[in-house]
């Protein structure tokens, strides 16, 4: 858009998205003129997937308007979007992307300024442990995607991580985690120290009410049965469900 448009087309937006190519000073310059185009009023934010939000504020006039938010590829289909706000970030502006972001069917998620977001810090240790067992031989390429679409990304889409981890229980986390550490004679399967101080605590899981999430109060029989009729109904939509017999 040449520079006469954006002036005049920039201070009428409610929200202002920045999405240039994955380069430290590209995305600074075009920040650094989108938001002296725009003036006081439109909330500025990043759709970077990498870059911290705080290496980009110093660019904004008023930074107090300005986050990240890291839109999922394929973005017209995936509905998480993961919110960055920086040590400047108002709290008003987190807000009120969040109150945007839901009112178009999105779901808004936020995480503090850390390297690689929520979803591409978990998936790049997935994606490469998963090259791993290729390089070891331990199955072929077509057999891990498998077993990761049909048991690991089918009971993910349920169950989050944690809640999982509450499902069965932190306890077995933890032995299951030491078992491969020792086995593998890699650290990277140790669980991590909040594991054993939840158990230490007593917040094993749904077991003990207490875990990564709050079971107290909550209807451990209905809530299975309600998890358990999503696994159900995922099946169904896989084409994997089979009807009982007679």
């Amino acid at each position: 858009m040449p520079r006469q448009e954006a002036a005049a087309a920039l201070p009428r937006c409610d929200v202002i998205f920045e999405g240039m190519p994955e380069i430290l000073e590209l995305k600074r310059e075009a920040l650094a003129e989108a938001s002296q185009l725009a003036g006081e009023g439109p909330i500025i934010a990043s759709t970077t997937s990498t870059i911290l939000v705080d290496d980009l504020a110093g660019s904004i006039e008023r930074p107090g308007r300005f986050l990240n938010a890291h839109w999922l590829n394929p973005a017209y289909l995936v509905p998480l979007i993961e919110l960055s706000p920086g040590r400047l970030t108002a709290p008003e502006t987190t807000t009120r992307m969040k109150t945007l972001l839901e009112g178009i069917g999105k779901v808004p998620v936020v995480c503090a300024a850390r390297p690689g977001f929520i979803v591409p810090r978990i998936q790049s240790l997935a994606m490469n442990e998963a090259a791993r067992m290729v390089e070891e031989g331990v199955a072929s390429a077509e057999d891990i995607d498998k077993a990761v679409i049909y048991g690991f990304g089918f009971r993910f889409a349920v169950l989050g991580l944690l809640e999982f981890i509450d499902w069965g229980g932190g306890d077995i986390l933890y032995h299951a985690s030491r078992y491969l550490a020792d086995a593998l004679g890699d650290n990277r399967y140790a669980a991590p120290p909040i594991i054993e101080t939840n158990m230490r605590e007593g917040r094993i899981g749904m077991k003990t009410g207490q875990g990564f999430m709050n079971y107290e109060g909550v209807d451990q029989a209905a809530y299975r049965e309600q998890r358990l009729a999503a696994f159900a109904s995922a099946l169904r939509a896989m084409g994997l469900a089979r009807e009982p017999v007679g």
